[in-house]
């Protein structure tokens, strides 16, 4: 996407009208830039609240419905809007747009819609924010494009996490859990602590733990997050599921949870190839080429743009090492018989075919 941004295709991206081409080219864009990220999970928010039109309301069953769910003694409210003189009975029934600071009577409706709503308000803005997960403030980190970066928590758990991944986390870690969210791929190196266990919410998943050594990548072009166990055990589930439903993923096993559904029967691994990208070596194994391009992007700090888009899902094997860029293009395009054309940070990936016609 420019840098003006297509509200139109936003618009058919969240009414799910696009196409697979646009689809993928929107989620290349929140992916891009946290900043992406805020706008987009705030304009789902506001697409997704039904339209409430203004109508004419009869006040005083209101007031009296209120009063009512809150405990408040109508009585002594009573007296006071006695003294408050209503010109005309008319005047009960207005539409909600008319100012009511004018009439003290709605004054005291006023001070009960913010009793009633503001736990509401709050409830919903812990929803909206990803770090809304415990009632305090995160701590946010991003990391760039081709680095790695590793920070300690206050549990004294350690986590690597790599290019690309915005993760957040609370300064010191109050209530019953310890709970982060990720968005992108780390690996976690966790406290022990029974009494208080470890929750790595990421996209759609919660990975719970007591104490153990586990790998998460979680990207949000394709919505699925795999969790590959180096040490213990942890539990895995839709956030959607109840607790019985997650599936216990023991050492030496990987279990990958898709944008829907449940997440897959845990099965042994290499788990030194699921850990390769901390030393920058990448394992793909019949792997859709998508998914490599952005593991390139995120390392080498590329967009690729294909000419031929139907290739995106093509499937490739391949291990990527430590090796510049030069010589990464050069294996990807021997491998999918294409041609590079290189300009500053773009790279166009062209079929042979194509250039022969041409």
């Amino acid at each position: 996407m420019s840098d003006a941004t297509d509200w139109k295709l936003l618009a058919r991206y969240l009414s799910k009208h696009c196409s697979r081409e646009e689809k993928e080219k929107v989620e290349y864009w929140v992916n891009s830039d946290p900043e992406n990220q805020r706008l987009m999970e705030f304009m789902k928010v506001v697409w997704n609240t039904p339209e409430i039109l203004p109508q004419e309301s009869d006040i005083k069953s209101l007031w009296t419905e209120m009063a009512r769910k809150a405990g408040i003694n109508l009585k002594s409210v009573d007296q006071e809007a006695e003294r408050t003189p209503i010109p005309d009975s008319s005047a009960q029934k207005i539409p909600f747009f008319i100012p009511f600071y004018k009439y003290r009577f709605f004054r005291y409706a006023a001070i009960l819609l913010l009793i009633i709503l503001i736990p509401f308000i709050i409830w919903k803005a812990t929803r909206i924010s990803p770090s809304g997960h415990q009632g305090f403030k995160f701590k946010k980190i991003s990391v760039d494009q081709k680095k790695q970066m590793d920070i300690a928590l206050s549990d004294g758990t350690r986590i690597t996490l790599d290019a690309g991944s915005i993760f957040q986390y609370p300064e010191e870690f109050k209530g019953k859990t310890r709970e982060v969210v990720l968005t992108g791929e780390g690996y976690f190196n966790v406290t022990p602590n029974k009494e208080k266990p470890f929750i790595v919410h990421a996209n759609n998943a919660v990975i719970k733990v007591l104490g153990t050594r586990f790998n998460v990548r979680a990207w949000q072009h394709n919505g699925r997050v795999r969790v590959t166990v180096a040490e213990g055990e942890v539990s895995l589930r839709s956030e959607r599921a109840a607790n019985e439903e997650a599936v216990v993923i023991l050492e030496g096993q990987l279990s990958t949870l898709p944008e829907k559904g449940r997440p897959s029967e845990p099965a042994n691994v290499d788990v030194k190839k699921h850990l390769g990208w901390i030393n920058h070596e990448a394992f793909f194994d019949d792997a859709p080429f998508h998914e490599i391009l952005y593991q390139l992007e995120r390392w080498y700090d590329l967009q690729f743009i294909l000419e031929d888009d139907s290739i995106a899902s093509d499937r490739l094997t391949v291990h990527i090492q430590n090796k510049p860029v030069e010589d990464m293009l050069e294996l990807i395009t021997t491998l999918t018989d294409l041609k590079y054309e290189r300009i500053g940070r773009t790279v166009v990936l062209k079929s042979e075919k194509n250039n022969h016609e041409s």
